[in-house]
């Protein structure tokens, strides 16, 4: 992959997490996050279930909404099987 991509970023003060994107009863979506007290970027999954932070295997809680200070989708270009 070459070239740029872009993401847009949201701090928690202008938008507290992504929106559900489907109808689908349990959903995931792959974000990079900046927690609170720490200094570098974490791959974690908005579990639109419970409105919390999952692990970054998106299977077990990690954190809540608001411990996160920014965070931006991993567009699904960037996303390799």
């Amino acid at each position: 992959m070459s070239g740029k991509i872009e993401i847009e970023w949201f701090s928690y003060g202008d938008k507290q997490h992504p929106d559900k994107p489907g109808k689908e009863r349990y959903e995931q979506i792959e974000c990079l996050v900046q927690r609170k007290g720490r200094r570098w970027l974490e791959k974690l999954y908005w579990n639109c279930e419970h409105l919390v932070w999952d692990d970054s295997d998106g299977d077990d809680f990690e954190c809540h909404a608001c411990d996160v200070i920014a965070w931006a989708i991993i567009p699904s270009t960037f996303i390799r099987p």
